[in-house]
């Protein structure tokens, strides 16, 4: 760097990413170039012969080892840690509270508590919820109006048991992102 020049984006980069993992620039591993082009991001955020930024780059963003790395359209970095995402499922019918780091998971687990745990609910639920609506099998058969007369998901047209689809429909929408 010369006089009162700004260091290059890649630079002020390295330094951060260094200072976070409180580390040397040298010992950055994994190594910064297996995940970025360090010139073309220069090259993208270097000032034109007139002084001006390039047109059209709003910022970039990407991760390095944890990390989430943001270049603004001015050339300012920022490092930091991304929030671990959660998923949460609050049980309607009891105290249970079910967390999982991916949907899937609490997915699974949401419907094997409901499942276990909460059959006869679900079944009043379901009773109001299909109340009208056909099977899930397409027989044709539609489920009466009345709650009294839906005895549980099984259809009593073809005998398809429309608890999984029932319940995979509940908890999806039961389920928060935390």
């Amino acid at each position: 760097m010369v006089g009162n020049e700004t260091p290059a984006v890649s630079e002020r980069l390295v330094s951060k990413l260094a200072d976070r993992k409180d580390t040397a620039p040298v010992d950055l591993t994994p190594p910064l170039y297996d995940t970025i082009d360090l010139e073309a991001l220069d090259a993208l955020f270097a000032s034109r012969s007139d002084g001006n930024r390039r047109d059209g780059v709003d910022h970039v963003e990407f991760d390095y080892d944890g990390y989430r790395v943001r270049v603004a359209s001015d050339g300012a970095v920022t490092v930091s840690r991304p929030a671990e995402t959660t998923f949460e499922f609050d049980c309607a019918f009891c105290d249970a509270v079910i967390e999982a780091a991916s949907v899937e998971t609490i997915k699974d687990s949401a419907r094997a508590h409901l499942e276990n745990n909460h059959g006869d609910e679900l079944t009043d639920v379901f009773a109001v919820a299909f109340s009208g609506r056909q099977c899930r099998n397409d027989c044709g058969y539609t489920f009466p109006d009345r709650l009294d007369e839906v005895a549980d998901f099984d259809c009593p047209a073809c005998g398809h048991d429309n608890f999984p689809a029932f319940v995979r429909q509940y908890v999806y929408w039961r389920i928060e992102k935390t």
